[in-house]
């Protein structure tokens, strides 16, 4: 039996085509900011950190007992300023270290296998496929039910997080029609809006996508 997976792992299973094994097109560093937001959205829920505002708060006490965890932990911890903005974006400068984790957890789960091809019959490339495809189904499940449950539906704090982020890295296609996406564009922002971890996130993507716009249309890109 497979163990509850976290939402660093959720966002990973929907960035990864689960055919080819490799990721999709995704916004420049969504990806890293999402799990950047899913680490930080871990300790919080474990009560090792706390958001106090815009900030970052330490809480006394054990450090996390997964290792990859408390490496993060102590990497927040380090943080001087701590505020949310600084913290989000320290962590998402490690992007390819955390993704790694997260893939190596999939990986150790069963979840996804690892597996190398030959590019050019000299480089070599890493590729995960999925083996379980019953985990992103999952997944795809519980976000459905978080945004078309209705007035009914109260969504814990880790379902709300869970929508912004994946509205973040644009994945939303991957779970709703064409239809339903219109029919709750405005219900998925409120949603991804209601944390502040997600809403930082997103706005956090939103402003290096208008960065590189910017440089791209002064440079003739």
């Amino acid at each position: 039996m497979i163990d509850t997976l976290s939402l660093a792992e959720d966002v990973v299973l929907l960035a990864l085509d689960e055919g080819s094994g490799r990721l999709r097109s995704l916004p420049d560093r969504a990806l890293d900011y999402a799990l950047a937001g899913a680490f930080l959205a871990e300790l919080t829920r474990a009560g090792h950190v706390s958001l106090e505002g815009e900030g970052v708060r330490i809480r006394k006490g054990d450090p996390p007992e997964d290792a990859r965890m408390a490496a993060v932990f102590r990497e927040v911890a380090r943080q001087e300023p701590r505020s949310l903005a600084h913290v989000l974006s320290f962590l998402a400068a490690e992007g390819t270290e955390l993704r790694e984790r997260v893939v190596e957890d999939l990986v150790r789960k069963g979840v996804l296998e690892e597996t190398e091809e030959a590019v050019l019959w000299v480089f070599h490339r890493t590729r995960y496929p999925a083996i379980d495809h019953r985990q992103e189904e999952i997944v795809r499940a519980r976000l459905r039910r978080i945004i078309l449950g209705g007035e009914e539906m109260e969504p814990s704090e880790e379902d709300v997080i869970l929508v912004g982020l994946v509205h973040a890295c644009q994945l939303e296609h991957l779970v709703l029609s064409e239809e339903e996406l219109r029919g709750n564009r405005e219900h998925i922002q409120a949603l991804s809006r209601s944390h502040v971890i997600s809403r930082t996130v997103f706005d956090t993507i939103q402003e290096i996508h208008r960065a590189l716009l910017e440089i791209r249309t002064y440079s003739g890109w």
